[in-house]
């Protein structure tokens, strides 16, 4: 590095590791009257999310506005690994995990990401993705999500 830098954000969901809300959508979809078309759009950038990934709501009470809006029968326990098993590694993913090795030697190293609860404690047990990172923002525990910029100036402030 040539001393430009300071320090490098990384973000994590098709960067880190990728993902596909329509595996859960298809899934889902057998225990609902609605098409994985109209399950995707509940999923994908919508209110609910945005509550659930900014931590407004618990999982618990995700799952049930997520049951009451498409009619769904199952069991919450049913129901997590539906939405959980949805992510992983590309040869591009794997590509970046090396460069994060490489960097984290060099320069403080942070990671940023929109992401629910249920969702990282997931990851954390199936993928070794954040032990190399000197701080980790996410956005359920800060209660900001991308792209307002308060979740940027957070990210900037504890990597002084």
């Amino acid at each position: 590095m040539n001393g430009k830098f300071q320090a490098v954000i990384f973000d994590l969901g098709r960067v880190l590791i990728d993902f596909d809300h329509r595996i859960a959508a298809n899934r889902i979809s057998k225990f609902t009257n609605k098409s994985p078309d109209e399950i995707f759009k509940l999923f994908f950038d919508s209110d609910l999310t945005s509550l659930f990934e900014t931590g407004r709501l618990s999982p618990s009470d995700f799952f049930q506005k997520v049951k009451e809006s498409l009619n769904l029968d199952i069991s919450y326990r049913d129901f997590l690994p539906i939405w959980n098993e949805i992510f992983f590694l590309t040869p591009v993913n794997k590509e970046v995990l090396g460069i994060v090795k490489k960097v984290k030697n060099i320069l403080p190293i942070l990671l940023l990401s929109n992401i629910n609860k249920l969702h990282f404690e997931y990851l954390k047990k199936r993928f070794s993705i954040f032990e190399d990172f000197d701080k980790i923002i996410l956005s359920y525990k800060v209660g900001l999500r991308k792209p307002d910029p308060e979740i940027y100036k957070l990210a900037l402030k504890s990597l002084n």
